[in-house]
C-alpha cells in the first residue's frame, strides 16, 4: 500500500519528500489539496500548523518536510548513504537540514508570498541580497567538499534541489516559463547568462542549438520554451487547466504555442535583429504588416472565446502575451482597431502572477531602447 503524502502543487518542501521517496524507492499517494483546505477541520486534526506536506503511513502521521525524509529514509532505504547512522557524519547532514528550513526557505516564502499579496512586483534588495549569502555559503560549503555533507549525495542535497533555469534576462521566451513557474507555484534557481555564454563548450553541452532558455531538472535537460512550460505544467502543476489533459482542448493550446513559436516569435526577433545588426533604423514595412496581422489574427481568435484557446486562460495565453507584450514595444497595436486583444492583454496584465515579468519586461525595453539608441 502506498504512503499517502499531502502536497500543494509545486510546494519545495513536499517536492523534496517525493524525490527522497523516489530516492529509497517508497511509492507515494500524493493528495494535492489547495491552500484554503489547510484550514479545515478534517486537515487541522492531521496537522494543526496547517502547512504541507503531511504523510500518513499506517497510523503515523508526520508533519515537516525534513522530519519526514528522515524518518523515509531510516524506515524505508536499503542502506544509511541518505542519512548517515554515523553521529559524526549525522550531524553535519542536519546542520544542512535546519539552515535549509531557518534560512534558505523561509527566503524562498517570503518572495513568493510577496508576489502573490501583491506586496511587491520585483524581489526586493533585502531578499536578493539574502538569496546570495546564501548561494555564497553553498559555495564554500562546497569547496570542502563535493557534496553539502561529505563525499556522496544525501538528504541535504536533495531538500536543496530545485529546477534551474537557463535565460537571458530580457528574452521573451525565457520570460513566458518564468510567468509559467509562477502560475504553478514552482521556484525556479534562474541562472543569467549573456549572449556570449551559449557559445561556449559548457553551455553547448546542455543546449547544441545554443539557445535560452534551457531547463535543468533533475537528470533531464529540456530546451525550447513551448516545451519547458508544458513539461512544467504537467510535472508540478496542481490541475490541467493551464495545458489540458483532454486531446481536444489540448490540441487547441497547441495550436496556438506553435503559432506563436513559427510566426509571433519570429517576427518578433527578426525585428529585433535587424535593429542590432544595423540593418534598419525603422520597421519595415513588411515586418510591420506581419506583426499587424499577428494582432489580427489574434483578434479574430478572441472574438470567438474569451481567452486564446477556450473559455479559460492557459499557457497559450501566457506565451502569445509575453510575444504581444514585446513585438508592441516596436510595432504598436492600434487600441480602436484592435479592441479584443487589447482587453485580453489588460485581462492578462491584472493576473496576480504575471507581474513576474515586471523586471524581465523592463530589461527587454532597455535594451531594445539602447540598441535604437546605438
Amino acid at each position: 500500500m502506498a504512503l499517502k503524502l499531502y502536497s500543494i502543487g509545486a510546494s519545495p518542501p513536499a517536492r523534496a519528500v517525493i524525490i527522497t521517496a523516489a530516492a529509497v524507492g517508497v511509492e507515494l499517494d500524493v493528495i494535492t489539496v489547495e491552500r484554503d483546505y489547510l484550514y479545515t477541520d478534517e486537515f487541522l486534526k492531521l496537522n494543526p500548523q496547517h502547512t504541507v506536506p503531511v504523510l500518513i503511513d499506517e497510523d503515523k502521521i508526520i508533519c515537516d518536510s525534513h522530519v519526514i525524509v528522515t524518518y523515509l529514509i531510516q524506515k524505508y532505504a536499503k542502506d544509511d548513504l541518505l542519512y548517515p547512522s554515523s553521529l559524526s557524519k549525522r550531524i553535519v547532514v542536519d546542520q544542512r537540514l535546519y539552515y535549509d528550513a531557518s534560512i534558505m526557505f523561509p527566503i524562498v516564502k517570503k518572495a513568493y508570498s510577496g508576489f502573490r499579496s501583491k506586496e511587491f512586483k520585483e524581489i526586493p534588495n533585502e531578499l536578493k541580497i539574502a538569496a546570495v549569502e546564501v548561494y555564497d555559503i553553498f559555495e564554500k560549503y562546497l569547496t570542502k567538499t563535493e557534496w553539502l555533507a561529505g563525499d556522496h549525495i544525501t538528504v541535504a542535497d536533495i531538500s536543496s534541489m530545485v529546477p534551474k533555469l537557463y535565460i537571458i534576462k530580457e528574452s521573451p521566451p525565457s520570460r513566458a516559463v518564468i510567468i509559467t513557474a509562477a502560475a504553478i507555484e514552482l521556484q525556479l534557481d534562474i541562472v543569467v547568462v549573456d549572449g556570449n555564454y551559449l557559445r561556449t563548450d559548457e553551455f553547448l553541452k546542455l543546449n547544441p542549438q545554443h539557445t535560452v532558455p534551457v531547463l535543468v531538472d533533475d537528470d533531464n535537460i529540456i530546451c525550447d520554451s513551448h516545451v519547458i512550460a508544458t513539461y512544467l505544467i504537467r510535472k508540478y502543476a496542481k490541475n490541467d487547466l493551464l495545458y489540458s489533459s483532454n486531446l481536444t482542448k489540448r490540441s487547441l493550446v497547441d495550436q496556438r504555442l506553435y503559432y506563436d513559436a513559427s510566426v509571433m516569435f519570429p517576427t518578433t526577433i527578426r525585428i529585433g535583429r535587424g535593429f542590432h545588426l544595423k540593418q534598419f533604423k525603422k520597421v519595415p514595412s513588411e515586418l510591420a504588416d506581419n506583426a499587424i496581422e499577428i494582432y489580427g489574427i489574434l483578434e479574430t481568435y478572441l472574438g470567438k472565446t474569451e481567452w486564446l484557446a477556450g473559455d479559460h486562460l492557459t499557457v497559450a495565453d501566457i506565451f502569445c502575451y509575453v510575444t504581444v507584450k514585446s513585438l508592441n514595444v516596436a510595432v504598436p497595436y492600434d487600441l480602436n482597431k484592435f479592441v479584443k486583444l487589447a482587453s485580453w492583454m489588460d485581462k492578462l496584465h491584472q493576473v496576480s502572477y504575471v507581474s513576474v515579468d515586471e523586471p524581465y519586461f523592463k530589461a527587454f525595453v532597455d535594451v531594445f531602447e539602447a540598441v535604437l539608441k546605438s
